[in-house]
């Protein structure tokens, strides 16, 4: 009867034991080897640092130092590691310590151990009480602190075997092996209490009440009976006491017991091979609550932590034992609306209540992927097949699949508000109607992944009803029939979850990032700002403002404005590390439940916001200057100051208990305020820093907008003459030893270069000498070829003359005996002008053909008729027919030099000879037009190319022989271009090839003369108030209705001569250009388009034509291809004065937007030409041809274009900008030889005389007088 009832008694414990561990399952022991390497170390007494941080005494006898990072250990000043601690307490900054059975005190800040010799009997503990701290041995108690030198010694009633001393609000307790004695007040003798009873512990819980640990039990308050922790006939001894907010923590012998304030055992907490967050070991030694409310577990094989807030968490373990769910993972979870949550695992589908007991499990399912609940049924999905659940009836439907369905693995399944089951595999996306149980198919050719083998990894459908597939490559839209790709989800990894919150936002997950879309329609996704580190989205759930994302960084709160507003990481020791399940939600009662791969998590949202207001403590365990450590331990607080220069960071750390989410900047001096950045690791980098005084501050970001300041630590930056005091000192001496040493370098250097200069000064003046030499040779050199040229010149003449001389007289024998004595004349005339030539070459040079002296007043018609007679001889012979058309006065003079107008029209003549072909004709025109004498030379013959007319009256040019087969030296018209700009003419060339060239000459009269057709320009006032209209025809136009109306718009002239009177007419011409038909000839329409379209350009007048052809057709409209306007005869004054303006109207235009353009390349042009100038001007063999190459055209046109643009020739201005330069370097000082050289000159003396003729002064006298004035 007896063993049976034994036998009850022992399943009702074991009963009960396994009760308390499906209870005490939901708490978590962090092993301290994940978050600060203390795993395997055993821990004798935990200790607070006043200023944060925990003391620590381990099994061997080392003082330890936590910061919640990093473990140090305490040393004294020398270095050396402080052991042989047995007991530890801490008052303000002192921590006294019971070492070597000594009492002792140690001053972290300094690092300062000092004994103190209060008894001869070894010390064994140590208690902190009224700021005091108390030694006690067998034989008393002894007092010490920091002010008093004395120490006051409260002895025992008698010797006693020494358990340990406790503090209350109220008592000192002194526990001993038979009872404890309890001390009021130190002036009365204590009082003893449960004789009885070896005392190992004593605390006071939350009520006030006392608790005493024995070797049977525990014991609550002074008179309380025994309560026995162990089972079975077993009384595990007690070690620690921790009172908490969830009651009294006892550690005993065989574990770690939570008990009610009561004094009901509420949990049994015993270590396990399979639960890595289970007690290290039975054993538990020791027990300290640190100010965040995290409990330190003590044991032989480590230590652990229980997190405050762990009591908040349910959690449910897998395994195959009692309490725990048998499977090896979870896949989905869904909430059941009933306080029920159904979990998909590989064991088939469980259902658990809220506290997470199993109700239910259907294990015929097997491995399960994906569970959907829809109206009272539950949609499971399997590797291979779907079935359907009723819940209510408990009933199971396995759901038929085409075999073609079949073939491929399902992944996905999601229920439409239709009540139609959609599902995703890798053969593609279906669409099952259970009503009619029929499946539709949408195929997998809407796969983007270049690589195939995309999988689908979720099916969700918004509150739009739009369906959303999200796949290993990107997210997909249903629309229409057909799925089309969201371009911003394709490469970031796959879709992983897609959730829509209650504001009808769109949540996606992807395997890098996490983005929202604010709308729908259309989606407009935007990436959210997680922690700095890399986080990969497991899984997203609702929240009640915002959403839940778990990820490989923990659990991250996040508001509907995609505002990071708190972040639990794996450090605070709530969550487990191996997060990873894609299960999670939130259930009606807004509470989260998570999977990990070790079970089932639960908390309640509002709890962790309640629970976590209060602000943690932080901890600043060192500074990282540059690669150096220093450690501020518990003395952090004080104002450091840092090197210059270096490299700053500090190591910043939460105390292992919640975590929350903190920010830090940078305060300098004179308000000068960083941005806040988001703490995202323990270092805290700040940079290299200016001297001055800072401030790093730093602050938990709280989910409702008040964030409060966490920390704040001043520190100072030294300057940098602080900093190297001595190396000031150093420098100053190597400064000093320097200058000693380059004075007497100088001495030296300054011999060596005087030799120098000596020996230089003799080679110049060697080298003077003997260019000197070189000069006086060369000169006479230069004289001998001087007298060898004027005697061969001189032979010349004379060989010249003396024939010319015998001609002239044969010629005057001959008058009387010929036939034609005109022709006699004309020769005589010739041989004459011969003579006169030779007399010149003989008496100056060669040269003397273009000196103006002796010009005297010559009239102009005989002269031209005389000359047009010498070479009518020449033109019979070739059958050329030569016309001469002189329109002017017998009065009309010019002053030239004698022979120089023959020399002009003979060369014009010459030439034109020598082009025209037989049977062709030669016209000479002269003209009197505004005191000019316009001598025109026309002929029919081959005309000239484009480069002929560019190097035309350039010295010895000569055209190729194909095409001048007469050429001489090239000499003819270079002479008359000298001969006409030398008397202040102008002459001008119009020739095309296949019609012929015109050479006309511009002269000034000596006498001003006005003629008949003279056309003189419109004056500038009458201009600007109406347009020049001039008309070329008979002056019967001048009558007409049509020329009286454009009288009334216009200013009208009239002229008998043609078109030619254009080309005679300097600026400005006249705008527009009416020319009668009947004027004009054949031959002169090749030409009149010639003079439009090239001699004008697109700066001409508008040329109209009046024609008398019966009709304007294509043909005859090209020939006359030249004309502006083609007007027929009858003409009609307003149509007329219509066309004419919006012809002058377009004409304006174009020349506003040429004029715009010509400037701007000009300006470009300039530049381009002073940039090259001033690169080039120190070269002496720059020059114009040098600068037509660099500019990319031929010599000719840029010195056409250069005159154009700066009024004067290249070479000029070439040398004046050298003579400017050379003034400048002057003005500096610089030695006239090398400013010669600099400026392009390679003689010295050379350079002097220009400069002199340039300036007046000599390079010396110019660069002393310069000097003098300033």
């Amino acid at each position: 009867m007896v063993r049976r009832f034994l036998l009850v008694l022992l399943l009702l414990g074991i009963g009960l034991t396994s009760s308390a561990a499906v209870f005490s399952s939901s708490y978590m022991f962090r092993p301290m080897s994940e978050l600060s390497g203390l795993g395997t170390l055993s821990v004798r007494k935990i200790v607070n640092d006043t200023n944060k941080g925990l003391w620590l005494v381990d099994s061997r006898g080392q003082l330890l130092f936590h910061d919640g990072v990093n473990l140090k250990p305490a040393v004294e000043r020398t270095g050396k590691p402080v052991t042989g601690v047995t007991d530890a307490a801490m008052v303000g900054n002192t921590l006294w310590l019971v070492k070597d059975n000594h009492a002792y005190s140690y001053f972290p800040q300094s690092a300062s151990l000092e004994r103190h010799n209060i008894s001869q009997i070894p010390v064994e503990s140590v208690i902190a009480r009224d700021n005091a701290a108390w030694f006690a041995n067998r034989r008393g108690l002894y007092r010490l602190t920091d002010t008093e030198p004395d120490v006051e010694f409260v002895p025992f009633p008698y010797p006693i075997k020494l358990a340990g001393l406790y503090v209350t609000d109220k008592h000192l307790y002194v526990a001993t092996q038979q009872g404890v004695y309890q001390y009021l007040s130190l002036d009365e003798p204590p009082a003893k209490l449960l004789a009885d009873h070896h005392i190992t512990a004593v605390a006071q819980d939350l009520h006030g009440e006392a608790w005493f640990g024995t070797r049977q039990g525990v014991i609550r308050g002074n008179n309380g009976a025994l309560t026995t922790l162990g089972v079975n006939g077993s009384q595990p001894a007690v070690l620690s006491l921790q009172p908490t907010p969830q009651g009294v923590w006892v550690g005993t012998t065989m574990g770690l017991y939570l008990m009610t304030n009561a004094g009901e055992i509420k949990a049994h907490f015993m270590p396990s091979d399979y639960d890595r967050y289970a007690l290290p070991d039975r054993r538990v030694q020791g027990l300290h609550q640190d100010p965040l409310g995290n409990l330190w577990v003590s044991t032989p094989k480590g230590v652990s932590l229980l997190p405050a807030g762990s009591d908040l968490f349910s959690r449910i373990r897998l395994g195959d034992r009692s309490g725990q769910i048998d499977a090896n993972f979870i896949s989905d979870v869904v909430y059941g609306g009933d306080d029920h949550y159904w979990l998909a695992t590989d064991n088939g589908v469980f259902k658990l209540s809220s506290g997470f007991d199993v109700v239910e499990h259907i294990e015929s399912v097997g491995r399960v992927e994906q569970l959907v609940l829809s109206d009272g049924q539950l949609w499971i999905l399997q590797a291979d097949g779907i079935t359907l659940y009723d819940i209510r009836l408990s009933r199971m439907e396995i759901i038929e699949i085409p075999e073609d369905i079949k073939e491929q693995p399902l992944e996905r399944i999601m229920v439409d508000h239709f009540g139609s089951l959609w599902v995703g595999s890798e053969g593609g996306l279906y669409r099952y109607w259970p009503e009619f149980r029929e499946w539709m198919s949408f195929g997998r050719h809407w796969f983007r992944e270049p690589a195939g083998g995309e999988q689908i990894t979720g099916i969700v459908e918004d509150s739009e009803h739009q369906v959303w597939v999200g796949t290993t490559y990107g997210l997909y839209q249903f629309e229409a029939g057909g799925l089309h790709l969201v371009p911003d989800t394709a490469k970031q990894g796959g879709i992983v979850d897609i959730f829509e919150d209650r504001m009808g936002q769109l949540w996606i997950a992807t395997n890098y990032t996490l983005q929202v879309s604010q709308t729908l329609k259309p989606l407009k996704l935007q990436e959210v700002k997680l922690t700095p580190e890399f986080a990969q989205p497991y899984c997203i759930a609702r929240g009640s403002t915002g959403i839940w994302l778990s990820s490989s960084n923990g659990l991250s709160y996040i508001s509907y404005y995609a505002d990071l507003k708190r972040h639990l990481g794996f450090n605070s020791g709530l969550l487990s590390e191996d997060l990873g399940s894609r299960a999670c939600l939130q259930d009606n009662g807004q509470a989260l439940v998570l999977g990990f791969r070790q079970g089932l998590l639960r908390i309640s949202e509002q709890a962790l916001f309640d629970e976590f207001s209060d602000e943690p403590e932080l901890v600043l365990s060192a500074v990282w200057v540059d690669n150096d450590i220093w450690p501020l331990g518990d003395s952090w607080s004080q104002l450091r100051r840092l090197p210059y220069g270096a490299s700053i960071a500090f190591k910043l750390k939460v105390l292992p208990s919640r975590s929350a989410l903190y920010q830090y900047r940078l305060v300098g001096e004179n308000n000068q305020i960083g941005e806040w950045n988001i703490v995202s690791q323990p270092l805290l980098p700040v940079g290299v820093l200016s001297a001055g005084r800072y401030a790093l501050e730093v602050r938990r970001v709280s989910p409702s907008g008040n964030h409060p300041l966490a920390l704040s630590y001043d520190f100072r930056v030294q300057s940098s003459w602080q900093v190297y005091q001595a190396l000031f000192g150093i420098l100053a001496v190597t400064v000093l030893v320097l200058v000693l040493l380059f004075f007497y370098w100088r001495s030296k250097l300054f011999k060596v270069q005087a030799q120098q200069l000596k020996q230089s000064v003799y080679q110049k003046t060697a080298k003077i000498e003997l260019q000197k030499k070189q000069l006086n040779a060369s000169n006479v050199h230069l004289q001998r070829i001087l007298d060898v040229r004027q005697h061969v010149m001189a032979q010349l003449s004379h060989e010249l003359r003396t024939p010319l001389q015998l001609t002239m007289g044969l010629l005057s024998d001959l008058r009387p005996l010929s036939q034609a004595p005109a022709k006699v004349d004309i020769a005589e005339r010739n041989v004459a002008h011969a003579l006169h030539v030779a007399e010149q070459i003989l008496s100056r040079d060669v040269f003397a053909l273009v000196e103006p002296e002796k010009a005297c007043e010559q009239l102009v018609s005989p002269i031209i008729q005389a000359c047009c007679m010498s070479w009518q001889v020449e033109a019979e012979r070739k059958q050329i027919a030569l016309c001469l058309e002189d329109q002017t006065g017998a009065d009309t003079s010019i002053c030239l030099a004698p022979y120089h107008l023959e020399i002009m029209l003979g060369n014009l003549l010459s030439n034109a000879l020598k082009y025209t072909d037989n049977k062709g004709g030669i016209t000479v025109s002269v003209k009197e037009r505004e005191q000019q004498l316009i001598i025109s030379v026309s002929d029919t013959g081959q005309g000239m190319t484009d480069q002929t007319k560019a190097h035309l009256f350039d010295s010895y040019y000569q055209e190729e022989p194909q095409f001048s087969p007469e050429a001489g030296f090239g000499l003819g018209l270079s002479t008359v271009k000298q001969l006409v700009e030398r008397y202040h003419g102008m002459i001008s060339v119009i020739s095309y090839q296949g019609v012929g060239s015109e050479f006309i000459i511009r002269l000034p009269l000596s006498v001003s003369k006005a003629g008949d057709d003279h056309v003189s320009p419109v004056p500038q006032d009458t201009m600007a108030q109406y347009p020049w209209l001039m008309v070329i025809g008979e002056h019967t136009l001048a009558e007409t209705e049509w020329a009286k109306l454009l009288s009334e718009h216009y200013h009208v002239t009239y002229t008998r001569a043609d078109y030619e009177d254009l080309i005679l007419l300097d600026d400005p011409l006249p705008d527009v250009v009416v020319i009668d038909h009947q004027v004009l000839v054949p031959s002169d329409e090749q030409l009149l388009k010639a003079l439009s379209e090239h001699f004008f350009g697109g700066n001409g007048p508008v040329f109209v034509l009046l024609s008398n052809s019966a009709r304007l057709d294509a043909q005859y409209l090209k020939s006359v291809s030249w004309a502006d306007l083609v007007l027929n005869e009858p003409l009609l004054g307003p149509p007329m004065l219509s066309k004419i303006d919006n012809l002058l109207d377009a004409r304006r235009a174009v020349a506003v937007k040429s004029r715009l353009a010509a400037e701007h390349s000009g300006k470009v042009w300039q530049e381009s030409v002073y940039s090259l100038v001033s690169e080039h001007f120190h070269s002496s063999d720059f020059g114009t041809s040098a600068a037509a190459k660099a500019l990319y055209m031929s010599e000719r046109t840029f010195q056409r274009h250069f005159k154009q643009a700066f009024g004067l020739s290249f070479k000029d201005y070439v040398t004046q900008f050298r003579f400017e330069q050379a003034a400048v370097m002057l003005k500096q000082g610089d030695k006239v030889a090398d400013v010669a050289l600099a400026c392009g000159f390679k003689d010295p003396a050379y350079f002097s005389v220009r400069f002199k003729a340039y300036s007046g002064q000599t390079p010396a006298e110019f660069a002393c007088g310069r000097v003098k004035q300033e």
